[in-house]
């Protein structure tokens, strides 16, 4: 599962890696699953998902923000000063003026509304990842999927899914190291999961 889709690069990096099975892409904002169904709509493996996930199903407003008319999709954020403020002290020479957001209706889902079997699930959400994770409660303990998390996790990420029996991991030069957070996203894992790689483990 891709959810957070944006223009498809953690797609394309399975679809290089893996030769076979199913990814499903979750992606609120219609403008990217315009780009992802042009872009993926002859692909067999790839089924576009025009709705985010969270923990209660409903409407909610997109905020996309906008710098000096250049659009920053990745930082879209259900949550409107989150996606207003992560360019500040990052843009050179930033002024609140040239910051734009641009309100989009979107749908959200339930992951638990739908009878998927994941076994790896990349969640890059820009602050809803706990959410998602509520929402799909009964798919994680059915499947225990291996967790690819935009980091750095939360405590209450963390300690919600070490009631599953996950543990965190960190992802450098080719080993997975237990207990630690990593410096972009974190990995987590179930026993079961982690011995499918104990050979990379450190």
């Amino acid at each position: 599962l891709d959810i957070g889709a944006n223009r498809g690069q953690s797609t394309e990096a399975i679809l290089m890696k893996t030769a076979g099975g199913p990814i499903q892409q979750f992606e609120p904002n219609p403008l990217l699953c315009e780009k992802l169904t042009a872009l993926y709509g002859g692909n067999s493996r790839v089924t576009t998902n025009s709705f985010g996930l969270a923990d209660v199903a409903s409407d909610r407003t997109l905020y996309v923000p906008f710098y000096k008319n250049w659009m920053f999709d990745g930082l879209a954020s259900f949550d409107a000063s989150h996606a207003g403020s992560w360019l500040k002290g990052r843009v050179y020479f930033y002024k609140d003026e040239h910051v734009k957001l641009r309100e989009t209706k979107c749908r959200i889902r339930r992951l638990d509304e739908f009878n998927l079997k994941p076994f790896f699930m990349k969640l890059d959400i820009q602050g809803y990842e706990f959410f998602a994770l509520k929402g799909g409660e009964q798919t994680i303990k059915s499947n225990e999927p291996i967790l690819l998390i935009e980091s750095p996790p939360e405590a209450e990420i963390v300690n919600y899914l070490k009631g599953f029996g996950y543990v965190m991991y960190a992802f450098r030069d080719g080993k997975f190291f237990p207990g630690q957070a990593g410096s972009h996203n974190t990995f987590f894992m179930t026993p079961a999961k982690s011995a499918l790689v104990k050979a990379h483990i450190q």
